[in-house]
């Protein structure tokens, strides 16, 4: 029988290198590759839009490459966010300091935002321009709730 996916399987999985997100010892250094991870995928669908602005520039629908920039723009600008968003300082992460409800509601957000980014690369893929712009405001939202969570617990 195969056991159920628990959600340090699942954030674990998104982190190249996965060294352990649950050992106490790594959690700030294992949310920060996340972090950088998720940056990274979100430079990679920046890029995808700057070639179909390309494109779009080369066909001369001017419309769709001003739509399509403002898009980049806001990829870029969650990009930097995520890459340089707040993350918990070393008494959050401490053996003696962290809650475990705590953690796992950090662990919830981590995965939310991982999950509103596919979402972003599916719209991205199948060239879904107004539904990217509302899943990129619901990544930022997201981000800024798990911003505030962590501020919060300073």
């Amino acid at each position: 029988m195969q056991r159920k996916k628990t959600i340090f399987d699942r954030i674990g999985a998104l982190i190249p290198g996965y060294a352990g997100y649950a050992e106490r010892d790594s959690r700030r250094i294992c949310d920060k590759a996340l972090r950088s991870e998720l940056a990274m995928r979100m430079n990679n669908l920046e890029e995808k839009l700057t070639k179909r602005m390309e494109k779009a520039l080369a066909q001369k629908q001017f419309g769709e490459m001003k739509m399509l920039e403002k898009l980049r723009k806001q990829l870029n600008t969650l990009g930097d966010k995520t890459r340089y968003a707040t993350y918990g300082n070393s008494s959050f992460f401490a053996d003696t300091q962290i809650a475990q409800d705590d953690l796992q509601q950090l662990y919830q957000l981590d995965l939310d935002l991982s999950d509103l980014l596919d979402s972003i690369e599916n719209c991205t893929h199948s060239e879904n321009w107004t539904d990217l712009e509302i899943e990129l405001s619901g990544y930022d939202v997201k981000l800024t709730e798990r911003n505030g969570f962590l501020s919060s617990k300073k």
